[in-house]
């Protein structure tokens, strides 16, 4: 080994997000649910062409405007 920590594996993540003319259904690999509510908006925000900030404020954290659920969770052996 070269001296590097074992890094703990991403997990994977899907969304859906409602959005007020669309409905998105995302998957990302992010270590908890806060990281991956950030990474679906950042995907979001890059689709609709608009800074990340707009969709992190319209689907603020704890709202009832979309879902993430852990898809699959890895382990290090």
């Amino acid at each position: 080994m070269t001296g590097r920590k074992s890094l703990k594996p991403k997990n994977l993540w899907y969304g859906i997000f409602n959005g007020k003319r669309h409905v998105y259904y995302l998957y990302c690999y992010a270590h908890t649910e806060k990281q991956a509510r950030v990474l679906f908006c950042k995907q979001i925000a890059k689709k609709q062409g608009v800074q990340d900030w707009i969709v992190l404020r319209y689907f603020k954290e704890g709202g009832e405007n979309y879902q993430i659920k852990l898809e699959m969770e890895f382990e290090n052996d």
